[in-house]
């Protein structure tokens, strides 16, 4: 059993994280979901808690808005509180970002710490590692930026790229070979939620898994 930190963002595809949950937990890993607050508008963290009530694999629902709620008056920060995305990432054995917007994917390739899961980014350990699963429009998706991203996440740990040319496809399919802490699994092509078809529909819940195990066996 492990230890799993689910960070869910605001992409159409957050509907589908009791799906991930409840696979998460039938593969006997425990839980703790980090949503972001445009996540929210996606699904609600008190249908997922009903639903999982009476499992012992989900241990915890936070939000941004949960980040600094300190001991002193008026919930404000005393020291000696505990800092919540810190916490996260002493408990957790790995990150898993599914789904993972464009706007998440540029905040963690500019070291933002804009909110609980940003945060938990930025102050990762990176003896552990991450699994980000991106979701997000075609042409978000095939934007010249995301490529700089995805690139920018992997050199920023460490791994160093040839001079192969440099596109989104080959970009991921190195940084998974070099088996580094760093998995990223790459979307679907199919229509979407908007209507338009094309790359950016989030990997599926079994890939999403395959990638977990592969990672934590390393």
């Amino acid at each position: 059993m492990s230890r799993i930190v689910l960070g869910v963002t605001a992409s159409v595809a957050a509907i589908k994280v009791t799906e991930i949950v409840e696979d998460m937990i039938s593969s006997h890993h425990e839980v703790k979901l980090v949503s972001t607050r445009n996540s929210l508008h996606f699904y609600d963290p008190i249908e997922i808690a009903n639903q999982f009530k009476n499992s012992s694999s989900l241990l915890a629902i936070v939000s941004d808005g949960d980040e600094w709620i300190g001991s002193g008056t008026n919930h404000r920060y005393q020291r000696g509180d505990e800092i919540l995305h810190i916490e996260l990432r002493r408990w957790a054995d790995i990150l898993v970002v599914a789904p993972m917007d464009a706007n998440t994917l540029g905040k963690f390739a500019l070291g933002l710490a804009e909110g609980c899961l940003a945060s938990l980014w930025r102050a990762w350990d990176w003896t552990k590692p991450v699994v980000l699963v991106p979701s997000m429009n075609t042409n978000m998706w095939i934007h010249p930026v995301t490529c700089r991203h995805l690139k920018t996440l992997a050199e920023d740990i460490g791994v160093k790229f040839d001079n192969t040319q440099i596109t989104i496809g080959n970009i991921i399919a190195f940084i998974n070979s070099k088996q580094s802490k760093l998995n990223i699994v790459t979307p679907i092509e199919k229509t979407l939620a908007c209507g338009d078809y094309g790359m950016g529909a989030m990997a599926s819940s079994t890939d999403i898994l395959k990638a977990i195990a592969s990672c934590l066996s390393t």
